[in-house]
């Protein structure tokens, strides 16, 4: 729904600063459809004083006011989720960035009301890939079957995640980067309108 590559390359320079660990810019492009955990095992970072300096230091830097506004979102996405919330489509996000950030997001662009959960990373319960915020989304419309719930990232964990929660998923691939994957593939979210969407995700 957003493109935060952009806001990134500053906001993981600011962790790995903290730690006084090099930096390739280039890398955050990896990192951001990664784990805060994934991400520090990659660079090293075992020690757990030195992961939670890591981590407080990203989270934070998320919410510094040149990074939020760095955050792109992509031209059809709030039009998109519009027209899907008129329709009468319930939707979450389903994130690996703070919940707390997200909706600030969302609040900058005005469209928080449209989303009825957030579900961003917490320490009591595992990230994607595996299914446990999915299953904290779904929780959150227990009218709503499995069946006719569809999570849509952009990253092939979100799809593992998917598959374990036992729900559709579909994988928005706008550069066409994963052309031998076996998943249900889009290129824009304009090809969601009409589809049954219960919940649509950004990245991460």
């Amino acid at each position: 729904m957003a493109d935060s590559a952009r806001s990134l390359v500053n906001v993981y320079k600011a962790g790995f600063d903290e730690l006084g660990l090099p930096y390739d810019p280039k890398m955050a492009s990896v990192y951001m459809h990664m784990s805060l955990d994934q991400t520090a095992k990659l660079v090293g970072i075992h020690d757990e004083k030195d992961y939670a300096r890591f981590a407080y230091k990203i989270v934070e830097a998320l919410d510094y006011p040149e990074n939020l506004e760095a955050i792109d979102f992509f031209p059809e996405s709030v039009p998109v989720m519009k027209n899907l919330h008129a329709a009468g489509k319930k939707l979450s996000i389903v994130s690996g960035n703070t919940e707390g950030h997200i909706r600030r997001i969302l609040k900058t662009k005005g469209i928080e009301s449209l989303f009825g959960g957030v579900v961003g990373s917490s320490s009591n319960r595992r990230p994607k890939p595996y299914p446990d915020p999915l299953l904290a989304a779904m929780a959150l419309y227990p009218d709503i079957a499995p069946g006719e719930t569809v999570y849509v990232g952009d990253s092939l964990q979100d799809l593992e995640a998917a598959e374990a929660a036992g729900i559709e998923g579909i994988l928005i691939d706008r550069q066409g980067e994963h052309p031998e994957e076996d998943y249900e593939k889009i290129s824009s979210l304009l090809e969601l309108l009409g589809e049954k969407t219960a919940l649509i995700t950004p990245h991460n």
